[in-house]
C-alpha cells in the first residue's frame, strides 16, 4: 500500500514538472506573439549577434560571471565598429528596454553603459559574479582600496545607474577576472598594458633611452604600436620584476609564454558561438579548468539551439535558467 501511494505520487510529481516545463515554454511563446513581427526579428538579430559574434551564451548557458559587447559609433584600436553591428546593437537595446520588464529574470542582468563614443554592453550572470567577487574579494579590495561587501557589489554592478568601468576604477585586471579570462591571464593583460604605455611614454619629448624598445621581440614591437594610438601616453614609471634585467626583457617573456585561447575540437571560424576569447598563460592550470567549463558549455549549446527558435530558447533561459 504504501509502495503504491509513493509510486503515485512520484508519477504525479513528473507529470507536473513536465507540465510546467512546458507551460513555461508556451508563455515565453505567446508573449514573444504579442509583439510586432518587424521587433521579434530585430530581438533576434540583437541577441543572436550577442551570443554568435560575442560571448554571452556562456554566461546565459554556462559559468562565465559576465560577458561584454564592447563597440563605437567610429572605428577605434579597443572596440568594435561596423555600420550593422552598431545599428543591430543599437536598435536591439531600445528594443529590448521596451520590452524587458515582459521577460522578467532573477538570475541575469543586461544594462549598458557608455564612455564618450564607446559602449558596452554587459551580460551579468548573479551568482557566478558573486561567487567571483567573494573568491577574489582581497585583490578587488587591494586595486579598489577600500573595503568591499561581496553582495553590495554585486548590486551596484547590476544597477543600471552605475557604470561598470567606473566601479571597477577602469581596472582591465578585475574586468578581465569578471569575464571569466582567470586571474593569471588578467594579471598578465594588464602588466602587459602598462609595460606597453610606459615604453611609449618613452618615445615622447624628452625622448628618453630607446634600449628596451630595440630589446622588444616584433611581438612586443607591434603590442606597444597598438597601445600608441590611445589619447594619453602617461608614463606608469613601471619597473622590471626582479628576475627580469630589464622591463623589455619581462615583455618579451610574458609574450612568448602566452597562446591564444581555444576550446578543445573546436574551429574559431567555424563555430556557431564563439567561444571566450583573450591570451592566456601556457601550462595555467586555471586556465586548463575554464577550457573544461567552457567546453561542457559548447556542447550544451550545440544541443539545446538543435531544437525550437533561436529567440525562444535564448528567453527561456534568461527567464528560467536550468
Amino acid at each position: 500500500m504504501i509502495r503504491s501511494i509513493w509510486l503515485i505520487l512520484f508519477v504525479f510529481l513528473a507529470v507536473f514538472s513536465g507540465c510546467q516545463k512546458k507551460h513555461q515554454v508556451q508563455t515565453s511563446y505567446c508573449i514573444l506573439q504579442s509583439l510586432p513581427e518587424r521587433d521579434i526579428k530585430d530581438l533576434d538579430s540583437f541577441f543572436q549577434l550577442l551570443c554568435r559574434e560575442y560571448d554571452f551564451a556562456y554566461t546565459l548557458f554556462g559559468e562565465k560571471p559576465m560577458s561584454m559587447a564592447y563597440y563605437s559609433s567610429h572605428l577605434s584600436s579597443f572596440s568594435v565598429y561596423h555600420p550593422a553591428v552598431f545599428l543591430t546593437l543599437e536598435k536591439g537595446w531600445d528594443l529590448w528596454k521596451n520590452y524587458s520588464t515582459l521577460f522578467p529574470s532573477k538570475e541575469f542582468v543586461l544594462k549598458k553603459c557608455k564612455d564618450k563614443d564607446t559602449l558596452a554592453i554587459f551580460l551579468i550572470n548573479k551568482k557566478y559574479v558573486l561567487n567571483t567577487i567573494s573568491e577574489n574579494q582581497i585583490k578587488f579590495e587591494e586595486i579598489l582600496n577600500q573595503k568591499i561587501e561581496p553582495q553590495e557589489f554585486l548590486q551596484q554592478l547590476c544597477d543600471s545607474e552605475q557604470d561598470v568601468m567606473t566601479l571597477l576604477n577602469d581596472n582591465s585586471e578585475l574586468l578581465g577576472i569578471l569575464l571569466g579570462y582567470g586571474k593569471t591571464n588578467a594579471m598578465l593583460f594588464k602588466r602587459k598594458a602598462n609595460i606597453c604605455r610606459h615604453l611609449n611614454a618613452k618615445m615622447t619629448p624628452p625622448f628618453t633611452s630607446q634600449h628596451d624598445i630595440e630589446k622588444l621581440q616584433p611581438s612586443g614591437q607591434n603590442l606597444v604600436d597598438l597601445y600608441r594610438s590611445e589619447e594619453s601616453q602617461i608614463d606608469l614609471a613601471i619597473f622590471p620584476l626582479s628576475k627580469y634585467n630589464s622591463i623589455a626583457d619581462e615583455l618579451n617573456e610574458i609574450l612568448s609564454n602566452e597562446e591564444f585561447f581555444e576550446l578543445y575540437g573546436s574551429d574559431f571560424f567555424l563555430d556557431r558561438f564563439i567561444s571566450p576569447v583573450f591570451m592566456m598563460r601556457k601550462k595555467d592550470q586555471e586556465t586548463e579548468q575554464l577550457n573544461e567549463t567552457y567546453f561542457s558549455t559548447k556542447l550544451k549549446l550545440r544541443q539545446l539551439y538543435q531544437q525550437e527558435s533561436f529567440l525562444e530558447i535564448t528567453l527561456n533561459q534568461w527567464m528560467w535558467p536550468q
